[in-house]
């Protein structure tokens, strides 16, 4: 995700790599996001990254990374013809760091007037960093703020965050089971408080208590609370929060009276418990299916 505080242009633009695709037996990784729509990208191994177009067809030259100095035909914008990789060495700030590994690409004027792409910057491992282009009012800029890259890797900006995680979407109860155990599905979930910013966050606490949790069903009705039933010391507490701090939470998909609650959608709903009336809170939607609503393929 990239964000501009240039006058006058969009506040975001996104880009994602939705899935892989072929053609004539070559592999594309396939990326949406681009103001000309998806396009198929591959690298090869000389740092050269061709794009296919998949409508007409055509693969064009989009970047070519092999050496400082070298030069190429880009088929990225009209307005753009000709690129440049100026430096592998390049200085970059920006909301996700300082670095002096960039690579800096660069596009000359070319035939529209006030218009085109100025500049790309990227960094090893994490790709497109920073966008520049040109207009009739003057250079528009876009910077990564925040980029997932796999499944665990994370790139962002210094931010405050809190998430609620569930391990699953869907729990499954087989009131007829003959296995030995205890066949009442278990929500396991993940509270996480994230400071990454230079200044510390004050956190005022009534209590001992840190955090809740709540279920509530289809009709917004409150089948299960975390803290029910506990207790907390009374003690006003306050914290400078930095860093990250998660909190994991098992709840058992059950009544007061022990009884798997029924089939349907819920909703659960995560906060931290703070004396201020601006909560860190977070919802995640999941739901409880009978053997008789599995979907093909579940396992058992």
């Amino acid at each position: 995700m990239y964000r501009s505080t240039s006058v006058g242009a969009e506040a975001s633009w996104q880009l994602e790599v939705t899935g892989t695709a072929s053609r004539d037996g070559v592999s594309y990784a396939v990326v949406t996001g681009f103001p000309a729509g998806p396009r198929w990208l591959r690298r090869t191994t000389d740092n050269k990254i061709f794009a296919l177009d998949p409508d007409a067809g055509r693969e064009s030259l989009w970047y070519d990374l092999s050496a400082e100095g070298t030069k190429w035909n880009t088929g990225q914008d009209q307005c753009s013809p000709v690129a440049a990789l100026e430096s592998l060495k390049a200085e970059y700030r920006g909301p996700v760091g300082e670095f002096n590994n960039a690579v800096m690409v660069r596009y000359p004027p070319g035939s529209c007037a006030d218009a085109g792409l100025a500049q790309d910057v990227f960094l090893p491992g994490v790709g497109l960093v920073s966008r520049s282009i040109t207009t009739i009012a003057g250079p528009r800029t876009w910077d990564l703020v925040y980029s997932r890259l796999g499944t665990s890797t994370v790139i962002s900006e210094p931010a405050v965050a809190f998430s609620l995680t569930l391990d699953r979407g869907a729990y499954y109860y087989n009131p007829l089971s003959l296995q030995p155990r205890d066949t009442t599905p278990v929500l396991n979930a993940r509270l996480t408080l994230r400071n990454t910013t230079a200044d510390p966050l004050p956190l005022e606490f009534a209590s001992g208590q840190t955090f809740d949790l709540v279920i509530r069903n289809s009709e917004n009705k409150e089948v299960y609370r975390w803290s029910y039933g506990q207790a907390f010391t009374m003690v006003f507490r306050t914290e400078q929060f930095t860093g990250e701090s998660n909190w994991m939470v098992s709840a058992k998909l059950a009544g007061d009276g022990g009884a798997v609650l029924p089939a349907g959608g819920y909703t659960a709903e995560a906060w931290l418990t703070t004396t201020s009336e601006q909560r860190f809170s977070a919802k995640g939607r999941f739901e409880i299916r009978y053997p008789a609503q599995r979907l093909p393929g579940a396992k058992p």
